[in-house]
């Protein structure tokens, strides 16, 4: 896991946040980075919505289809 200061505030986050993702982290550890935060629900999901925002558009079209799937399966 990739650790931050955590207590930084909101802007020094978001530009690590943006370091790690441009540096090819995988958004896998970039969620436990965010997840690690001093910070609100509101704040993290603000941080991981920006990791997302950030990863190749295919790579977020299969997660979004994979997710979509599984919640399929698991209504029916």
């Amino acid at each position: 896991m990739i650790r931050l200061h955590a207590r930084a505030p909101l802007a020094q986050q978001q530009l690590n946040v943006e370091m790690l993702m441009e540096a090819g982290h995988p958004l896998s550890s970039v969620e436990d980075t965010i997840e690690e935060l001093v910070l609100g629900r509101d704040e993290k999901a603000a941080l991981w919505l920006l990791a997302w925002s950030m990863q190749d558009p295919q790579l977020q079209r299969r997660s979004a289809a994979r997710t979509l799937r599984a919640l399929a399966q698991n209504v029916n």
